[in-house]
């Protein structure tokens, strides 16, 4: 399969083009700066870009048989002024809008526990706290979920616990919001995980807890 990461440069990001290609994939890392990609093989394709330019997105799933986006805010010092807004829909849009123009069906994205539309005193603890916190950015969250719940894609919505840099090891997908006594999730599973979805179909039209 051809599989595009929007967002490779990051953390996740990165994961899931090193799992892809282990699993024999061609991938395609569609990031801001080509320049900061050193990974090479044959298989890998780099397309320099923005989430936010319909253009660039278009031009990046050409051929794609599914994509992976693992999108998140900069935490540089002088990100652009729109990482401090609505994110992660506006940027879901654009991206739906170019997987309609190609064609391309499967589509893994990453969310977070807590942001589903559970009540909040259905959540553990941790969970009622960070919502409170970052309300706004789980609303961001909530609405980028709704829309790929209407997309005409074969969906996988995966949300993730605090994410930790360990290795690769057991872990659970779930269906559901959150999952008691899983609040932690190694990147490196989540990785898995995302190929898992768009390249054997698993989790179809789910929203799915990734947790260790």
């Amino acid at each position: 399969m051809r599989i595009v990461v929007i967002g490779a440069n990051g953390a996740t990001g990165r994961l899931a083009v090193f799992e892809g290609l282990a699993r024999g994939h061609e991938m395609v890392a569609f990031v801001r700066d080509a320049a900061q990609v050193t990974l090479t093989d044959p298989r890998l394709t780099v397309a320099q870009g923005d989430a936010f330019d319909p253009a660039t997105v278009v031009a990046a799933l050409e051929g794609a048989d599914a994509v992976i986006s693992a999108i998140g805010r900069s935490r540089k010092r002088g990100s652009k002024e729109r990482d401090k807004g609505p994110f992660y829909a506006p940027a879901m849009r654009v991206i739906l809008d170019g997987v309609a123009t190609r064609g391309v069906k499967r589509l893994a994205v990453i969310s977070s526990q807590g942001v589903g539309d559970e009540p909040l005193q259905g959540l553990a603890l941790p969970l009622r706290a960070f919502r409170l916190v970052v309300g706004r950015v789980m609303d961001d969250m909530r609405e980028m979920e709704r829309l790929v719940e209407a997309s005409d894609t074969e969906w996988t919505i995966t949300r993730p616990g605090g994410l930790t840099g360990k290795p690769k090891g057991a872990y659970v997908v779930l269906p559901g919001n959150s999952l008691r006594g899983h609040g932690s999730t190694p990147r490196a599973d989540l990785a898995e995980a995302l190929v898992l979805a768009v390249t054997e179909g698993r989790w179809l039209r789910q929203a799915v807890v990734v947790a260790a």
